[in-house]
Order: C-alpha cells, then structure tokens, then sequence
C-alpha cells in the first residue's frame, strides 16, 4: 500500500465535497497496488510525458490525475477534477 499526497489543487476539490464523497474518493486513490499500477484496471489510464509516467483514475463523477513517486512508495494527486453532467443545454432568452 501506498502513502498518499494531495496537491493544493487536488485538496481544494476535496475540501469542496461532503465527508462521504471524501471517503470514496480517498479510499478508491490509496487502496491501488503496486500490481493494479502495472497491469492496468478498467478505470486506470496511464499517460506518457515528458519521460514520466502519470495515472488517471475515474471514481464516480471524479477523475484523478497522480504519478507514482516510487522512492517515497508515495501516489501524489496533481489534479482532481469533476466532470459536469448537463441535464438540459443552457439557452440565453434573448429580449
């Protein structure tokens, strides 16, 4: 298992939501293994920049873009993100 760090922007989003979705999030981000970082899972992406490797983890309505930082045995969360669900497109009434 693996220590877990948030960045400020990361926390900011944390922060925003109530306790249970806090739990979710945090629970789905530090359970990952070593193994399921390897082999990939379902909602696990992996993306190759600039000679590093970054993750994007999809728990509910929230993405989570981290890398592994292997001599601390640390995932670091970078960006959090939530996705948007419009139910019915946004129309401006004209006057």
């Amino acid at each position: 298992m693996y220590q877990v760090t948030f960045s400020n922007q990361s926390m900011a989003e944390i922060n925003k939501l109530d306790k249970l979705s806090q739990l979710e999030i945090i629970d789905s981000f530090g359970s990952l293994t070593a193994s399921q970082l390897e082999n990939g899972m379902p909602d696990l992406g992996k993306i190759h920049r600039a000679g590093k490797v970054y993750y994007r983890l999809r728990t509910g309505d929230y993405r989570i873009y981290f890398e592994l930082l292997e001599e601390k045995q640390t995932l670091h969360a970078h960006y959090i993100l939530s996705l948007i669900h419009i139910s019915e497109p946004t129309r401006l009434d004209v006057i």
